[in-house]
């Protein structure tokens, strides 16, 4: 069952076309990539599909479930099912993370809450009491972040770069996460050029300049990622 279809999408900031009549499918419980050199519009695609400020598609549709979301809210589309986790999560001073994770969760459970916490490698006897501010790490709101997401159970969860910033072992707990996620009938989408996180996606989908210039297993279009950057920058393998 195809979850999400982006047909002809469009993006035009201040004269210049970010994305560029993009089109792709996402099947239920999946887990896809979209990767690209920088520039190349993919985080722009994540907040577009968000329906971000400034990121009104210009043309083509947006379909979640079958549903369009032309002309809809960020809230709008939260509640139609998609979720976005930040590559740069927000500070909320004065907010402590039991209140923002039950904020997030649907069904304000607290056992839910410290379930999630423990899945992305946070002991809520530790972090619950904090504040979601600058005393925490980038890695650890990050972290947080992806807690909230995994108790809204969304259809489609969009992860930017969601190993920036992150150790190894807690890259450990984000797989795992990924895998929770789809367990429970979520499509994930990831926005990444790490090959690590590559490797956990069934598709992958290469943008460059805004277009899709391929899409294929993760490890023909890794190779293909390869091949459009210079020696000096080549990803290892």
């Amino acid at each position: 069952m195809v979850l999400l279809e982006i047909s002809n999408l469009t993006l035009v900031k201040d004269g210049k076309t970010i994305i560029d009549g993009l089109s792709l499918q996402l099947e239920q419980g999946g887990c896809y990539a979209v990767v690209g050199l920088n520039g190349a519009g993919k985080s722009s695609l994540a907040y577009t599909l968000m329906g971000l400020q400034d990121y009104t598609e210009n043309g083509g549709d947006i379909l979640l479930a079958g549903q369009s979301l032309r002309g809809m809210s960020v809230t709008q589309r939260a509640v139609a099912g998609m979720s976005l986790a930040w590559q740069d999560p927000a500070e909320f001073e004065g907010i402590s993370v039991r209140q923002y994770l039950l904020a997030a969760c649907p069904s304000h459970d607290t056992v839910m809450v410290s379930s999630a916490l423990e899945r992305v490698g946070l002991m809520p006897d530790q972090y619950l009491d904090r504040l979601v501010d600058r005393q925490l790490s980038g890695g650890e709101r990050k972290r947080i972040e992806l807690a909230a997401l995994l108790t809204q159970r969304p259809k489609l969860a969009i992860l930017d770069e969601p190993d920036s910033g992150i150790d190894l072992d807690a890259i450990k707990n984000i797989f795992g996460c990924i895998a929770y996620l789809q367990e429970q009938g979520t499509t994930v989408l990831l926005i990444t050029h790490s090959p690590q996180m590559l490797q956990h996606a069934r598709k992958a989908f290469l943008l460059h300049r805004g277009k899709l210039q391929a899409s294929g297993s993760p490890q023909t279009i890794l190779v293909q990622l390869q091949r459009t950057l210079p020696v000096a920058e080549a990803i290892p393998a």
